[in-house]
């Protein structure tokens, strides 16, 4: 549809997020991310730092289909802070009161798109999903939920990390782009005036890899739920690649048994065979 080729056009070359496209489903077979998705499909500490985000810290995490209902007050700031740079809503509702319970974000937004049914905004606050950082803060979780929680950080400015890092400049300046993006994989090219750290708004999660300039590199666990490495001073290739870490375990019982499916009928022929030829008694 019109609306939809709109959105694919706005999103090429980027990892953005988009809400209110429609069921997560649609938003897959369209290759476009989006914010919502299953509850099944969250990490429980994904879902404790969005519980914190909308204003609802607490253990018991929710049971309902969403967990980025509109309607919330703290929505915004939600998404926001996720990355979500484009919002899809019918036409003829105010999307600020609709989404976000409020009328005060209309001038946060711009329209791309529109047609007799849908509208598509351009999100003015969204952080980055990807971008290079120099201003480094080292805090433990609590302290990081704790942080999301206040609001009081300009996020676009300033990571948190999980574990210290090694010297980065302050005042450094820098760029970053998106230059191939798979199922598995991402790469980026990166420019930098002096050391920093690199960041990426996607789940911090065992199995994922840092390469960077070709040497594997660590990742480092960022904004409570995401990802860092560090990058020197000049221009740079990141490559994240991701792999299961059961993968090895998994492949060798899938070669065991192909091996045992093809190879035991080869035996006992090649066993009755001999037994014929009294070889075997």
């Amino acid at each position: 549809t019109p609306l939809t080729r709109s959105v694919r056009a706005a999103t090429a070359n980027s990892l953005d997020w988009v809400y209110g496209l429609a069921e997560p489903e649609l938003a897959t077979s369209l290759r476009v991310y989006t914010s919502e998705t299953y509850n099944p499909l969250y990490l429980k500490r994904h879902a404790l730092m969005d519980q914190v985000l909308l204003g609802k810290r607490t253990d018991a995490l929710p049971t309902n289909k969403y967990y980025l209902e509109s309607g919330n007050g703290f929505l915004k700031r939600t998404l926001d802070f996720l990355g979500t740079k484009y919002f899809v809503i019918e036409e003829a509702r105010n999307l600020s009161s609709t989404f976000f319970a409020t009328d005060l974000f209309r001038l946060h937004i711009e329209r791309l798109y529109k047609d007799d049914r849908y509208a598509l905004y351009r999100n003015l606050d969204a952080v980055p999903r990807f971008r290079l950082y120099y201003d480094i803060r080292q805090v433990s979780d609590d302290e990081a939920l704790r942080l999301l929680e206040e609001n009081t950080m300009d996020f676009s400015k300033t990571l948190l990390l999980e574990d210290a890092v090694p010297a980065i400049a302050p005042g450094g300046t820098g760029s970053a782009r998106l230059v191939h993006e798979g199922i598995q994989e991402l790469a980026f090219n990166v420019t930098s005036s002096a050391p920093g750290m690199f960041y990426l708004s996607d789940t911090y999660y065992p199995g994922w890899r840092a390469i960077v300039n070709g040497a594997e590199t660590k990742i480092y666990r960022a904004n409570y739920d995401f990802r860092a490495v560090s990058v020197p001073a000049g221009k740079s290739t990141v490559l994240m690649t991701y792999t299961p870490t059961n993968f090895g375990y998994w492949v060798g019982i899938s070669v065991g048994s192909t091996v045992l499916v093809i190879g035991m009928p080869i035996y006992l022929r090649v066993g009755k065979k001999r037994q014929r030829r009294g070889f075997v008694a």
